[in-house]
């Protein structure tokens, strides 16, 4: 389980390259649960509100926030964000991107969807897509999200295919959740 969740952080090129950079911005840190279960990483200058149930694992080598759902079969339902410095590269550019970036790291990755939302602060993408981990089949959706505070986003949930559909309507609630705020900074 945790090979599939490294092996998504290569989807997270697509964010690299919109933000310009190769290095991570923000790495490791400790996260903050307000009262209303919304989880903060005041060092990278974002929140969102898990899923009921899901648990902060910490972050990770590569991500500063890595959230541990239920289990589905041998797989546990997640997600994770990526953060690096934004560049000012047109969001418009993360599609092909991140179809390079997937089709390179996944195995047999397959686009489903992809499009646009409106989050706060403003126009984010998504690409939700297939692939096989150790034989296993899963599913991804994966946002890249625009701060309002010199930072974009990689979120990505994973779970495996039987079971996406059941999982996605909690991760579309969680992104809608989402909030930026200058790093370091006190508001959430």
């Amino acid at each position: 389980m945790i090979g599939a969740r490294t092996i998504v952080a290569g989807l997270s090129l697509a964010v690299m390259l919109i933000g310009g950079c190769l290095p991570r911005a923000v790495s490791g840190g400790p996260s903050e649960v307000q009262p209303d279960r919304r989880v903060f990483h005041r060092k990278a200058g974002f929140s969102i509100i898990p899923p009921e149930g899901y648990r902060d694992h910490g972050p990770t080598f590569w991500h500063v926030m890595n959230f541990l759902g239920p289990d589905a079969g041998n797989f546990t339902v997640h997600f994770n964000v990526w953060v690096h410095v934004d560049k000012g590269h047109d969001i418009e550019q993360a599609g092909p991107l991140l179809r390079k970036a997937a089709t390179t790291y996944l195995p047999k990755y397959r686009m489903q969807e992809e499009g646009f939302r409106g989050l706060p602060p403003g126009l984010s993408y998504f690409a939700h897509g297939t692939y096989t981990w150790e034989g296993r089949d899963l599913a991804c959706v994966i946002y890249c999200i625009r701060g309002n505070n010199g930072y974009v986003y990689a979120v990505t949930f994973s779970a495996p295919v039987e079971a996406f559909d059941t999982h996605r309507p909690d991760f579309e609630s969680a992104i809608g959740t989402v909030r930026t705020t200058a790093a370091n900074s006190n508001s959430q």
